[in-house]
Order: structure tokens, then sequence, then C-alpha cells
């Protein structure tokens, strides 16, 4: 075949991959700004319907579940995300079946464990949560399947897909919280997990066989997912259970060092911060499986990823107080002042995990490994100190240091494997 018609068939592929790349994008910042908005909502049910305290176990239930995880993962979803992204189709469905079988297993033994710990949570944190952990404990397997089932949609390009994920479960709880309080009228706390959990298992379940898992080489891809776990996803864990489980375990001491009302309101500036590092990290899991076939990123879509974001954190200084006000009423305004310092740290995360994306396509898990190491190593010399002298306030700054540090470890590590900023 003449060469001037491979010129032209790869200009037609990169025109038609870039179109790809622009739809995926989009449609994930779309179901980003959807999310802001629901989360929003979701926080305004909470927050309105719940007291300070009963919001404050919400969300230390929430982190408790999602610590259990982080702890218990060991590594598998990325191995699974990683191997799928490089393998061929055809075998997708069986590491998706094997994945799925791992982590119901762990997700049984993780709502047994909490079961019987229950009553030791009370004691060590003095506060009465231990009868609301065993009412929602089967549904911990939430919080395992929702790390599963993002690395599997971004190892497989399922854009689509993920984007309604990310949305699916809030829509739900706000419109079933709604219907609750106009037919039932009461809205208590075991009334908030089991909506907001219960909804969540419907959306995960389905996601789960909608990629359709298949066992038919179940030990083939049990052997292959246990390889990769022992050169990179293992890695990638040691590195998640310092950084993420640090990072949730703030919210956690604050329960200890403070009370609940800190906690709540940690969590709440948690909340109204967090969608800002979603810009670089949508931009790095559209570009996951394409990052994988290159040695560097475009410049285009690093500056693609960073003045997005900038713009957003200087509207967000802006707004927040009215935000804050306006929304969660006056009695939350303390939340302003963490919000405004955790939102320095959401940037960097947010870029740091951008890059981050990049080191785990080309399977850099001893790096990403380190990366997280280095938030771990300042969250939790700053937890002992900090939390006890400020409380919440102390957490916020924590985070977002740690969330520097953070930016700056994969940001080496990507110059370092042959960054050189060309198309």
């Amino acid at each position: 075949m003449p060469k001037f018609l491979h010129k032209k068939n790869d200009s037609i592929n990169s025109n038609e991959f870039h179109s790809q790349k622009i739809q995926q994008t989009s449609v994930l910042y779309g179901a980003m700004l959807i999310g802001i908005c629901l989360g929003f909502g979701v926080s305004i049910i909470n927050t309105r319907l719940l007291s300070t305290e009963d919001f404050g176990k919400f969300k230390f239930i929430q982190q408790l579940f999602a610590l259990m995880a982080t702890v218990f993962s060991f590594g598998f979803t990325y191995s699974a995300g990683t191997l799928i992204a490089r393998t061929k189709m055809i075998l997708h469905r069986d590491l998706i079946g094997a994945t799925a079988i791992i982590y119901f297993i762990i997700s049984l033994a993780s709502a047994c464990t909490i079961l019987l710990l229950a009553s030791v949570i009370d004691k060590l944190f003095e506060t009465n949560v231990a009868y609301y952990i065993r009412q929602v404990s089967p549904f911990i397997f939430v919080s395992f399947f929702t790390i599963v089932i993002e690395n599997l949609f971004q190892g497989s390009n399922k854009i689509y897909s993920l984007a309604f994920f990310r949305i699916a479960p809030q829509f739900l709880y706000i419109a079933g919280s709604l219907v609750f309080i106009i037919f039932v009228g009461h809205f208590n706390l075991t009334t908030a997990l089991l909506l907001n959990l219960g909804f969540a298992g419907i959306v995960t379940i389905s996601m789960i066989l909608s990629l359709k898992p298949r066992f038919a080489q179940f030990t083939k891809c049990l052997n292959d997912l246990w390889q990769e776990n022992k050169m990179n996803g293992f890695q990638v864990y040691i590195g998640t259970l310092v950084s993420v489980a640090m990072a949730q375990l703030i919210g956690i001491s604050l329960g200890y060092y403070a009370n609940m009302e800190s906690v709540g309101y940690y969590s709440l500036a948690l909340t109204v911060t967090t969608p800002l590092q979603f810009i670089p990290m949508v931009i790095g899991t559209t570009q996951f499986k394409s990052f994988a076939s290159r040695s560097s990123i475009s410049p285009r879509v690093i500056w693609g990823a960073i003045l997005p974001t900038v713009v957003t954190l200087i509207v967000f200084w802006l707004i927040i107080e009215r935000v804050v006000g306006l929304v969660y009423s006056d009695r939350y305004l303390t939340v302003v002042p963490f919000a405004k310092i955790l939102s320095i740290g959401m940037v960097f995360h947010g870029l740091g995990g951008f890059f981050n994306r990049f080191l785990g396509a080309h399977g850099k898990g001893k790096e990403m490994r380190n990366a997280a190491l280095s938030m771990g190593a300042i969250i939790l010399p700053g937890c002992i100190v900090l939390l006890p002298l400020y409380g919440a306030l102390g957490g916020a700054i924590v985070m977002a240091l740690s969330s520097f540090i953070f930016f700056l470890t994969t940001f080496r590590y990507y110059k370092k494997f042959g960054a050189n900023f060309s198309d």
C-alpha cells in the first residue's frame, strides 16, 4: 500500500482518537459537575435533618468503612485495572470475574470483623456508634467494590459507565430521602445510613453485573492477578495504605482527640473542597489507557489540567463563605477557614493524581508507593502534634501539607521517567 495512504489512515485514526478522548473527558467533566451539585444536595439533607453530632457520626462511619476497604484491599484492584488496560479484550471478563470473587470474600470477612469490633470502637472513642455500625455492617462491601469498579472501568476505558457510577448513588439517595420525608416524615441517622448505603449497594451490584464477569479461566486470571500484584499492585497498596488510610485517619482521630462535631466540620470541609481535585484527575482517568503507550504527557494535556483547576480554585475562594452560609446555614460557617486551607491541598492532590495516573499506566508500582508514603510521613506526625492542639483546623493543615508533598513526589518521578514535555 502506498505510504501516503498509511499517513492518511494514521491521520484519521489520530483524529478519531482525539475526538473520542474529548467526548470522554467532556462526559466525565459533566458527571463531575453533576456530582458536585448532587454532593451539595446530599450534604444539605444531612446537615439540615441531622444534628451536628449525628452528622459527625454519619461521616465517622463512612470514613471507618472506607478505612477498612483501604486496609484490606491488598492492591488487587490496582492490579486488575492495570492488567485490563494491557491485555486483550477477550480476557477482560475473566479478570473481572476473578477480581469480583476475591473482593466478595474480603468483604464478607470485613463485615464479620466490624461486627466484632463495634463495641471496642464505642469504648475507644467514648461515643455511641456501635448500634449504627451493626445495622449497616453488611453494606461494607460498597466501600470495597467502589474501589474495584473505579479501577475496572478506568482500565477497560469504560468512561461513560464510570461517569454514571459516580453520580447514580447520590441521585438515588437524594430522591429516596425526599420521598421518605414526604411520606414518612421522620428522618434520623439510621434512615440516612440505610438509604445512603442501600442505594449505593444497588448501584454497585448493577455495575458489576453490567461488566458481565466470567469465570471460565478463573485459575489463570487469579494467577495473573497474583503475579501482577507481587510486582506492582502490592507496592501501590503499601503506599495507599499509608496515604489514604492516614488521610481517613484524620477524621477518625478527630473523634478521639476532639468530638463528633469536629468530625462533622472537617468532613463537610472535605465535601466542599474534594471536587477541586476532580479536574486533573478526570483528564488522567480518560487518558489512562493511552498513557500506557506514551513516553510522556503532551503539554496540551498538562496545561489542560492545570489552568481550569487554578481558575476554579480562585472562584472557590471568592464564593465559599456565601455558599456555606446559604446552603448549610450560619451554624456551619466554622467550616470556611478549614475549607480554604483544604482547597489548596485538593488542587495539589489532584495534580499529583494526574501524574500518578501516568506512573500507574506504566506499572511504576514502587514509585507510586513511595509517593503515597510521602503523604503518610506528613500525616502521622501531623495528627499526633496538630490535632490535639487545633482540632479540625489542624486536620486541614495536615491534609494540605501532605497533598503538596504528594504532588512534588509524583511530579519528580514523572520527570525521571522520560517526561520531555513534547507532543
